[in-house]
């Protein structure tokens, strides 16, 4: 009867609809009977199975005789579907009917929500051997009932999850795949787990409130562009106009103007901007769209993130891999790390980033790796040698991969520099020295607020450079090392200071110094954050202006890299200020209410002697 029903149903697309249509199944005696069962009914039905109609989309007349299961479950499907990109044309059904779905009713599931201007391929799952759903966040675009980012996702994953597992094709276990946003829906459907969801693994997942709308407290008005981006119809010119974006954060910098009056364009992202700069703490207003401290405990399926050291979402990717291990001890959560930047992780490693030579050994296909960990999570496959440990990291310049337990499991004492000002007027290189001074002594920094001849001002994209100039502040040098070093993990440090504000935004960077000149980064962008939310991004602690005081951070990214022998530290120290980020004038208020206005008197700051920083060795 089911077959039956099927090949109606395949001739009714056909002579009544008029749309070429594809009959298939998994067996040719099954095939031959279906089209015994069309046979000069419609000519627009085409009856094949399965393997037949991948072999032809190859252009291949038979499977090759040592053919195994690779090669019927992943070899050939994969060709098949590079064959279809490659030739659209080749795809010319408008109807697709499969009969025997009970076939596949022994397989996995993976659910994968993403924005509709997200390039993903459903395919991919399922040339590996899943039942591949693609759902799209709904509304953000809607003009008669519109909703903002953030705000139905994680409930929206759940019921499609829920509709899943009830679906007589379904096995019951579904795997959560996501990137960026889609990685931020697989975390908000994990606030409340479901007996269904079996595993999740994400590539740099946004995290709302920790890295978007601001990074480590401050707002980006990258956040702005991205919420017009999602909300605007997809064929507004606007969302692509680098020129006009620009011109938009320039103008906003060189008027002064309340960070609040940032978001001028008449559109519905300035309205969801400017709701997000109410909630500048971590408060409930974020805190009810991922899990929070204990609910972490709660997940206890496998997850993967992979992220990289120079990709903008590597602070939130690290924040839900830590904030899982540190609320769950018995957490299953590998992380996978490398020297990759957002388009490394969304195309995968070429041989270089933005000038930095790669090891071979971290050119590998990170989206293998996601199935290679469904093979684990959900299929009962060993787990895979390259995320063998909780976090699995490549050591550029040693052309290896380590595994660790923990981020900063480093089995040896840190690199403990203390920031010592020049002994020379006319040097503007200050020391890292590894002793501390016995005399108390200070470095004198200003930053006068109220100029805006730095407005054309970016931060240089290359990670390899031939010359370094602190436009944040001051440079910071090591002796030479008398061997090779290897670092890995995230930097600390504890700030001995005195300043003339209630607040600061602080920006810290890390180069190598190699013996041929090039400067190279350890990690990008470099690490801003709002003084007042280094403890506790949950509460505002202010600064006490004029009174000597500690202030202790640790990096939200990761590094892991070998020193050369004769190479050199340059950290770069100084306050964050720059055309497109809020500009926090010190006065303890609400910074999104600040003006050139209140800029006041220029910054001041004392750095004593006894600052320190520690930089994690493996």
């Amino acid at each position: 009867g089911k077959s039956f029903l099927l090949v109606e149903a395949a001739v009714r697309f056909a002579r009544d609809l008029h749309m070429p249509t594809l009959l298939t199944c998994w067996n040719l005696l099954m095939a031959e009977e279906l089209r015994s069962m069309v046979r000069g009914r419609s000519r627009l039905v085409d009856v094949d199975d399965l393997n037949t109609v991948m072999l032809r989309l190859c252009g291949l007349a038979a499977n090759p005789a040592d053919a195994d299961d690779t090669w019927y479950r992943e070899t050939l499907p994969q060709r098949a579907l590079a064959a279809v990109r490659e030739h659209p044309h080749l795809a010319c059904y408008q109807a697709l009917c499969i009969d025997e779905f009970q076939d596949i009713a022994s397989e996995p599931h993976v659910l994968e929500l993403a924005l509709d201007t997200d390039v993903r391929d459903p395919l991919e799952a399922a040339a590996h051997g899943y039942v591949s759903v693609l759902a799209r966040a709904r509304g953000l675009r809607d003009k008669s009932d519109p909703l903002a980012p953030f705000q139905t996702e994680g409930e929206d994953a759940r019921a499609v999850i829920e509709w899943m597992a009830k679906q007589p094709w379904s096995n019951g276990r579904v795997g959560l795949l996501g990137s960026n946003y889609g990685g931020y829906v697989a975390w908000a459907a994990a606030k409340h787990p479901l007996p269904a969801l079996k595993a999740i693994v994400t590539s740099d997942p946004m995290a709302p409130g920790i890295d978007v709308p601001m990074s480590a407290s401050i707002f980006v008005n990258a956040a702005y562009r991205w919420a017009y981006s999602v909300t605007a119809q997809p064929d507004d010119k606007l969302i692509g106009d680098d020129a006009r974006w620009r011109a938009l954060d320039e103008d906003w910098y060189k008027a002064g103007r309340r960070y609040r009056e940032f978001p001028t364009l008449p559109a519905r992202a300035s309205t969801i901007f400017r709701s997000w700069l109410n909630h500048p703490s971590y408060d409930r207003y974020w805190q009810k769209l991922l899990p929070f401290r204990d609910e972490f405990a709660r997940i206890n399926i496998p997850v993967l993130t992979v992220t990289g050291y120079y990709t903008t979402g590597a602070s939130a990717s690290l924040y839900y891999f830590t904030q899982h291990h540190q609320h769950n001890a018995r957490a299953n959560h590998a992380l996978l790390i490398g020297p990759y930047d957002d388009q490394s992780i969304e195309r995968g490693p070429s041989s270089s980033v933005r000038g930095f030579q790669l090891d071979s050994a971290a050119i590998v296909d990170l989206h293998e790796a996601w199935y290679e960990w469904f093979e684990y999570a959900l299929k009962g496959a060993k787990r895979p040698a390259l995320l063998s440990a909780n976090v699995n990291y490549q050591l550029t310049g040693t052309n290896e991969w380590r595994h660790t337990a923990t981020i900063d499991a480093a089995k040896t004492r840190p690199l403990r520099f203390y920031l010592i000002g020049s002994a020379s007027p006319n040097s503007d290189l200050n020391r890292l020295a590894d002793e501390r001074e016995e005399k108390l002594s200070f470095l004198p920094q200003t930053f006068d607020l109220q100029d805006r001849s730095d407005v054309s001002w970016r931060p240089m994209r290359e990670l390899v450079q031939r010359t370094l100039k602190a436009r944040e502040g001051e440079l910071f040098v090591s002796e030479p090392l008398k061997q090779a070093v290897d670092i890995g993990g995230r930097m600390r440090g504890q700030l001995d200071f005195r300043v003339n504000k209630l607040d600061m935004d602080v920006v810290v960077s890390l180069y190598e110094l190699r013996p041929n000149g090039e400067y190279v980064k350890l990690f990008d962008p470099a690490y801003a954050f709002r003084a007042s939310y280094a403890q506790d991004r949950v509460k505002r602690r202010l600064l006490r202006a004029g009174v000597r005081q500690q202030l202790t951070f640790r990096t939200e990214r990761m590094m892991a890299h070998r020193l050369q022998a004769g190479s050199r530290l340059i950290m770069a120290l100084g306050i964050n200020k720059r055309a497109d980020q809020q500009l926090n004038y010190g006065t303890g208020d609400d910074v999104s209410e600040e003006s050139i206005d209140d800029a006041g008197v220029p910054v001041r700051i004392r750095w004593y002697n006894s600052s320190f920083v520690e930089i994690p060795t493996q």
